[in-house]
């Protein structure tokens, strides 16, 4: 009984482990697209909370189903 609870256990655990590479792989990704377009460099700390901000853009408007997406200023392209 011990073996096929360790077995299982260890599967789940594989399986986790490859989601999490996975993860891993499409944030790098993102990471590099974020870095070469500039946007990281504009990555600021704000209060409350140092919470990460950016300055947008508000002459560029609102985006998606309610207008709350906006473009980051500064970033022609991404």
């Amino acid at each position: 009984m011990v073996v096929w609870w360790d077995t299982g256990t260890r599967s789940n655990l594989q399986d986790e482990i490859t989601e999490l590479r996975d993860s891993i792989t499409t944030l790098q990704a993102n990471h590099d697209a974020w870095v070469k377009a500039g946007m990281l460099g504009k990555l600021n700390t704000c209060d409350p909370g140092n919470r990460p901000c950016i300055q947008v853009d508000e002459s560029a408007g609102g985006f998606g189903t309610n207008s709350d997406y906006r473009i980051i200023a500064g970033l022609l392209e991404f």
